[in-house]
């Protein structure tokens, strides 16, 4: 009983409230993107992929911190029983900061780098004949 416990407090909240405001912040920087430069998104399937892995990011630790928590509660009896909530919660904890890393590779392979500025050649002069 007091591993379950332990196992718990070490795995609750892995993310913070600093990892929400960061997941939070990545998608609005995703949706600003969307608004203001659009043109800039090279793949938007990709693009989409993105959006969509930081919004699991924060939705999907909490649904499995509370499956880990049924299973808890209903008390199944035996080794098994501990080794599967063990498992639901570090995937709950886990999964959050995972999703949202791949979340940021996806965003920055789905945009396309912002052109180099136009810059003119140099005018040489012609060598003269008789030089």
């Amino acid at each position: 009983m007091m591993e379950r416990m332990y196992v718990q407090m070490f795995y609750s909240g892995s993310m913070g409230s600093a990892g929400v405001w960061l997941t939070v912040t990545i998608l609005v920087a995703l949706f600003l993107i969307v608004i203001f430069k659009p043109e800039r998104i090279q793949s938007p399937t990709l693009f989409r992929w993105a959006t969509t892995l930081a919004a699991l990011s924060i939705l999907l630790p909490p649904v499995l911190t509370f499956f880990f928590n049924v299973t808890v509660s209903t008390g199944g009896g035996g080794r098994n029983a501990d080794d599967i909530s063990a498992l639901v919660m570090m995937l709950g904890s886990t999964s959050g900061p995972v999703l949202l890393g791949l979340s940021v590779l996806a965003a920055f392979a789905s945009l396309r780098p912002r052109p180099a500025p136009y810059v003119s050649k140099p005018q040489v002069p012609e060598k003269h004949p008789l030089d």
